[in-house]
């Protein structure tokens, strides 16, 4: 039993040795590209999160002032209900009610202002980030031509690879030379 084990190791041995320059030699027909951190760290990138940054602050700027609009009409409404009373005509009752009823219709206007502005960004960022992607992809695509890379793997993919084979540097690189911004369309 031990006798057949150690042959059977020493065969595979052999195999293995006879198999591993042709495994070499064809290990330069691949490549890796750490696809999260080109999305990251490109120009591209790097313009894309700058306007996300901007365009964000610049609505909590705007939402801040509405918040602060609001809660002063709401103040005031509620003063409003106090000083009424019980005894209040009939008048004074519907003006409140005409008060409460525009300050629904703004409080309302301002969630939907809102949503909107932050679904228009949200797909504004989704449309540059794929457009990012697709330069990308063709960066890496034309490298590979270019270096006959038969096939190029996402890092995310590989356990260990030999830091050689690594073309991240290389696509971020010729990438920002393509492509060093990316402008956000935010519909309004």
């Amino acid at each position: 039993m031990i006798m057949i084990s150690r042959f059977f190791l020493c065969a595979v041995a052999v195999l293995l040795i006879g198999i591993t320059p042709s495994f070499a030699e064809g290990a330069q027909g691949y490549a890796v590209v750490n696809v999260d951190r080109v999305m990251m760290t490109s120009k591209a990138a790097k313009s894309i999160e700058k306007q996300l940054k901007s365009k964000s602050e610049e609505y909590s700027k705007e939402f801040s002032k509405h918040e602060r609009e609001l809660r002063q009409s709401q103040e005031k409404l509620i003063e409003e209900n106090r000083a009424l009373g019980q005894d209040a005509s009939e008048s004074k009752v519907k003006n409140f009610e005409n008060k409460r009823k525009d300050f629904e219709k703004k409080m309302l206007e301002t969630q939907q202002l809102f949503q909107k502005r932050r679904s228009s960004l949200s797909k504004a960022v989704n449309v540059a980030n794929t457009k990012l992607q697709k330069e990308m992809f063709q960066t890496v695509a034309d490298i590979a031509e270019e270096e006959q890379y038969r096939i190029v793997f996402d890092r995310k993919s590989v356990v260990i690879v030999e830091e050689a084979l690594d073309i991240t540097d290389r696509v971020i690189k010729d990438l920002d030379k393509t492509i060093p911004e990316i402008k956000l369309d935010i519909k309004k």
